[in-house]
């Protein structure tokens, strides 16, 4: 159960696409810079996080690295990773257009790895060589127009950094499954008495957001409720806010991630 809570924490954090607000056609120049980050679980810290992002004038790459920590490492060895590269395009409805993207999550017994192709705005699956096919396939039509995970944390900050608002509608997929999200707006200041506030000193944008199982899942988690959490971010530079704090309640009790900005 607690592989399961840190594993939807970690995916969870790069599931906020948006569907339909295109970014300037350029950016100030922006350094590339990381975030660090913790997971707790039920008050139990869990693992470390390290996001990179390369942002160009018309390129960018993500980066993603978390793995389990003290005693719960004891328990299990858990880790996931992740990177995109793709090009910033105006034109396109999520301001960005991923080129190739791979994930691995790591466990005692081996690793699972994911490597999704993008061309002409549809998403490709490449397996390994040999594989079996996934049980549950995505049809074509719900892998046109998509994000990868990672790309769609980064054009979510995109767009509330331009817009100031949390309504997405989202779309995203991960090369095995597809969902859709909604953010919408909670407040621009952490909820009173947030277990973690002081990592939210000063201005910040609070989301709840939604996860809805639209392909790629059985019959029974299809039939499973959306999951459901809230999301912060905060300005890192103009035209840039970035995630500092994901949560989302499990039935082992709240899982929680929570960045830091990098020193100015």
């Amino acid at each position: 159960m607690l592989r399961i809570a840190l594993s939807t924490v970690a995916i969870l954090l790069f599931a906020t696409a948006p569907n339909s607000h295109a970014v300037p056609p350029s950016l100030p120049h922006i350094q590339p810079f990381s975030l660090t980050g913790s997971a707790f679980v039920g008050g139990f810290r869990a693992g470390e996080a390290v996001m990179e992002f390369d942002i160009n004038d018309d390129s960018y790459s993500v980066r993603f690295n978390a793995e389990s920590q003290g005693l719960i490492r004891l328990l299990f060895q858990w880790a996931f990773e992740l990177e995109v590269q793709g090009t910033l395009a105006a034109e396109h409805a999520a301001g960005l257009r991923p080129a190739v993207y791979q994930s691995r999550r790591y466990h005692r017994d081996g690793h699972v790895e994911r490597h999704v192709r993008f061309q002409a705005g549809f998403a490709e699956t490449i397996l390994p060589e040999g594989a079996d096919p996934y049980p549950h396939p995505v049809p074509p039509e719900e892998r046109r127009q998509v994000l990868d995970p990672a790309s769609a944390l980064l054009s979510a900050g995109l767009v509330l950094a331009r817009t100031g608002r949390c309504e997405q509608t989202i779309r995203v997929f991960d090369g095995k499954t597809r969902s859709n999200l909604v953010l919408t707006d909670r407040g621009d200041s952490p909820a009173a008495g947030s277990p973690d506030s002081g990592h939210l000193s000063g201005h910040a944008k609070q989301c709840a957001f939604r996860s809805h199982r639209v392909a790629g899942y059985s019959d029974r988690h299809m039939r499973k409720p959306p999951v459901e959490g809230e999301i912060w971010f905060r300005t890192h530079v103009d035209g840039l806010m970035v995630p500092v704090r994901l949560q989302t309640p499990t039935l082992i009790g709240m899982a929680i991630f929570h960045f830091e900005l990098p020193a100015s």
